[in-house]
């Protein structure tokens, strides 16, 4: 398992769940052995995942579906909301998750509640080029890039962050993790957007462990 500052990736996920403060109960879905008993001596619920959900492929969607089949079968009240926690996401603070359950308490009929992060203008949507079969470069969206050409005058877009939550009733009737409406917590710093999927995004997330304090 991948590590930072000598914990587990697995290990902060479950840190930062609990340093919340606002979660009845914590469960970890997983096929691994090892994972299941630092699970259990974190006093967490382990879900032994089936072999057909076993891969690195495998959707989130079907994941939580397991895990409500999990509670069904073992007589366990289901949530009213359920926050998706990945390893892969290192820095999520705290704070960002206390500020999706206050979105929830202030508006009764939102159904689910992400984090998103602000798209760099280097980024932007306009400023996405293909290239042709003969080699030319071109402008995605032409046309409306036209109209917004200065950085200034570029509408803000985000992408998703790392952080899931959803009201379990709106899952099951849309059937989807973000099920609409939908509304969102921006995260203001690069680091809490980390999200770790190859080698380099892994040296990122150990550059930071040497600025912040765990």
């Amino acid at each position: 398992l991948l590590k930072i500052n000598n914990k587990s990736l697995f290990q902060i996920s479950i840190n930062n769940a609990k340093k919340t403060k606002i979660f009845d109960k914590i469960f970890c879905s997983t096929d691994s052995k090892y994972m299941i008993n630092i699970a259990k001596k974190n006093l967490v619920y382990p879900i032994k995942r089936p072999v057909s959900l076993s891969g690195d492929k495998t959707p989130s969607y079907d994941v939580v579906v397991n895990f409500y089949k999990f509670l069904k079968k073992n007589k366990i009240k289901k949530p009213f909301l359920l926050f998706l926690f990945q390893p892969t996401s290192p820095y999520i603070k705290p704070e960002t998750i206390k500020k999706m359950v206050k979105i929830y308490k202030k508006n009764p009929k939102i159904s689910s509640v992400i984090s998103i992060s602000k798209v760099h203008n280097k980024y932007h949507f306009l400023n996405q080029r293909i290239i042709s079969k003969n080699g030319s470069v071109e402008f995605l969206f032409e046309k409306q890039r036209k109209k917004q050409l200065r950085r200034q005058d570029k509408q803000e877009v985000f992408v998703h962050g790392n952080m899931f939550s959803f009201k379990t009733s709106e899952f099951y009737k849309q059937k989807t993790l973000t099920p609409t409406p939908i509304y969102s917590v921006k995260l203001k710093n690069y680091f809490e957007t980390i999200d770790i999927d190859n080698l380099e995004d892994y040296k990122k997330a150990l550059i930071y462990s040497k600025i912040l304090i765990d």
